[in-house]
């Protein structure tokens, strides 16, 4: 056994190389110009925005307002018909909110003594 050489060619592929110019100025302008356009672009989104913010927030507040003055009116109004009622009808009306307010005072005062008793109970 002898070695054999042989010798292969292969052949070198073709090189095809592409040369391109920039010019600084040019590239510099045109990113400008799209950082002026995005800009602009968000300027206009923010006013957008706001604008719908401050809408809605201008009707809740008119909504809030119109809820508010119509109980305010509804309240006029109960007045408005307490007054008409009879001399002796405000005063039984004047009389059962006083026994209203005296029995719910002496409901409190029992209340608090009986939290105490259970405090005093807790404690022991």
């Amino acid at each position: 056994m002898l070695p054999l050489e042989e010798t292969i060619q292969v052949k070198r592929p073709e090189k095809k190389e592409d040369y391109y110019t920039v010019f600084l100025p040019e590239i510099v302008e045109e990113v400008n110009q799209l950082i002026e356009q995005s800009i602009i672009s968000i300027k206009q989104e923010i006013c957008k925005y706001l604008d719908e913010d401050f809408q809605q927030r201008v009707d809740e507040f008119y909504n809030e307002l119109d809820r508010y003055l119509t109980d305010y009116r509804d309240s006029l109004m109960q007045a408005q018909s307490d007054q008409k009622l009879s001399l002796d009808l405000r005063s039984r009306l004047i009389g059962e909110l006083n026994y209203i307010v005296a029995s719910a005072t002496e409901q409190i005062e029992d209340t608090d003594t009986y939290r105490k008793y259970t405090d005093d109970l807790m404690k022991s």
